[in-house]
This record gives C-alpha cells, sequence and structure tokens, in this order.
C-alpha cells in the first residue's frame, strides 16, 4: 500500500465543475477521472470552527502514515491489504446491488461511468480506514460498512454536482430531490406514477427509509405537489406537472 496525498483547492474545483457543466469536461469524464475520484465542493462560507481535542491525534496519525511510506519505498516494499471473508460477502453484495442500479429505472442509471467504480472506490475507502486505525488483521467488515455510507454520501455528491438532467431546477432540500427523482422516472412511464415500493427500491439511497420516505410523501403532498393513489394493496405516486 503506497500513502497518496492529493489535494485540491475551491477554485480548481469551480474550473473543474464549470467545464464538464459546459461540456469542455467530456475529455476527463471518458478517461474515468471523474469516476476514479470522490468529489465535494469547498465551502464558500466563513466557518468559526471550535478547537477540536481529537484533531492533533489525527494529524499525529497522518505523520505517522507519510513516514513509515517513505521508509517502506526506500526499501523498495509494498503492503498488500486483504478483506476478511466477511467483510469480502459485504464487498461482493455491494458490488452487485451497484450493478442492479445501474438498470434504467435504478438511481444509478444516468452516470453508468461512475457507477462502475463505486466498489472499487469503496473497497479503497476501507483500506484506508482500516490502515488508518493501525490494524495488522485483514480489512474487518466494520471497515466495509462504514466505507458504504461514506461511498453513498459521495454518490448522492457526484449525481446533484455532476449528473446532467434534463426539465430540473436544482433541489433545494430534501423533498425536492425527492421529487424531481420521482417526476423524472414518471416522465417515461405511462401511466405517469410509481409505486411508493418502487421509490424505496430505487429511489435516492439516504431515503431508502420508510420513516423518511413517509416523512418526505406527506410534505409534498400537504404542498400539492403529488397525487396519491391506491390499487388495491398498493400505493402509487403522481406527480402534479
Amino acid at each position: 500500500m503506497r500513502a497518496e496525498i492529493a489535494l485540491m483547492s475551491g477554485s480548481a474545483f469551480a474550473v473543474t465543475h464549470h467545464a464538464f457543466s459546459s461540456g469542455a469536461g467530456r475529455t476527463s469524464d471518458g478517461n474515468g477521472s471523474h469516476a476514479s475520484t470522490l468529489k465535494s465542493p469547498s465551502y464558500t462560507k466563513s466557518v468559526s470552527w471550535q478547537h477540536y481535542q481529537h484533531l492533533p491525534v489525527f494529524h499525529s496519525r497522518l505523520l505517522e502514515i507519510v513516514n513509515d511510506s517513505i521508509i517502506r519505498n526506500g526499501k523498495g516494499e509494498r503492503m498488500i491489504l486483504r478483506l476478511s471473508p466477511q467483510a469480502e460477502q459485504l464487498w461482493i453484495s455491494f458490488y452487485n446491488r451497484t450493478e442492479s442500479e445501474m438498470s434504467e429505472i435504478g438511481y444509478l442509471s444516468n452516470m453508468k461511468d461512475y457507477a462502475s467504480k463505486m466498489a472499487e472506490n469503496m473497497a479503497r475507502i476501507a483500506a484506508l480506514l482500516h490502515y488508518f486505525e493501525g490494524r495488522n488483521e485483514d480489512i474487518s467488515i466494520k471497515a466495509v460498512e462504514a466505507a458504504i455510507q461514506i461511498s453513498a454520501w459521495y454518490v448522492d455528491e457526484y449525481k446533484r454536482l455532476f449528473s446532467k438532467v434534463s426539465g430540473f431546477t436544482l433541489v433545494n432540500n430534501e423533498s425536492d430531490e425527492l421529487y424531481s427523482w420521482i417526476k423524472n422516472y414518471c416522465a417515461s412511464t405511462f401511466p405517469p406514477h410509481i409505486s411508493k415500493t418502487k421509490i424505496l427500491q430505487y429511489g435516492p439511497y439516504r431515503f431508502r427509509n420508510k420513516i423518511k420516505m413517509d416523512e418526505l410523501l406527506n410534505i409534498l403532498l400537504i404542498n400539492q405537489r403529488i397525487v396519491v393513489t391506491h390499487f388495491g394493496k398498493t400505493l402509487y405516486i403522481q406527480p402534479v406537472q
């Protein structure tokens, strides 16, 4: 394993984001650079940071990793990290789930290049978490579970920043995001509705929770942005144009 540190300033990200959004970034998207990296814009608002007691420990560990990497590279040594059997099974499950989300109605259907690297990126995150903790055994299932949560956040950020969805405005909150996804899906179906079960299966990752979904659907219903109908025991959602 080689320790690598990559830095990108806020201005550099802004240039990259603008190039991609304007169409000039097709080359970088086509060669896989977008899919192989994790992106989120830097905060532009001034923030008053409080003293964080664990930050010195974090910095100390980073220095240890850098120094250890220098020594290993000087000796020509490479560290190999392997997934534990349980962690490997979870990785396979994540890989299969990602593949299914790349289907026509899946959450990743319009960002397949990025999605194709998700399982690989998740494994790298798990390895980083494992190595940072200074563990010597195989990568644990706990590290993979944490890596999946981190990957889910980054895929939502990538979709928000780079996904090209025609006919929609940028979302301002969670209910707007869910409405946009429902509207986008129903634009290609007849009749133009979707079952609640299918939203829970294929909608945005962070909304795949019944309690959260009910909360957001109630907000949309109160604001008359959706119509809810029942066919037998199935509940269908139709966006109001």
